[in-house]
């Protein structure tokens, strides 16, 4: 009987360990492209588009009203989970905008993103 009970309780942490990393593949595959920033104030003179590689480098272009890239930025990223909510942790960004990112949202269309430290909140649309 004790047999069966541990042979059942191994197969379920067996089955939630695949589950949850099977997520975390899933955001980081999904997270791969280039998304444009939503601009929720309409004094910034200049779009952003942030391309996330498959070789986690985040490149980040400033764009001006003429469709001009008037600068380029990179930077390291990392997707991981914590307590079942995923995170993109981003540093080596020269804007020192470094710092853990929470996925509030992502899917086809849409990305949202929050930081606490420095508070950020970035919506994108998938390019």
């Amino acid at each position: 009987m004790k047999l069966i009970n541990f042979s059942s309780l191994f197969f379920v942490i067996t089955l939630t360990l695949l589950f949850v990393s099977s997520c975390k593949k899933s955001k980081e595959n999904k997270i791969i492209g280039e998304w444009e920033l939503i601009n929720m104030n309409n004094s910034v003179n200049s779009d952003e588009n942030w391309t996330f590689h498959e070789s986690d480098v985040l490149i980040v272009d400033k764009i001006d009203t003429l469709g001009n890239v008037v600068s380029k930025d990179t930077a390291i990223y990392e997707v991981k989970s914590k307590s079942f909510k995923y995170f993109v942790n981003i540093i080596e960004w020269s804007e020192h905008l470094d710092g853990s990112y929470h996925i509030e949202k992502l899917n086809k269309e849409v990305l949202v993103l929050q930081c606490i430290s420095p508070y950020q909140r970035k919506e994108f649309m998938k390019k």
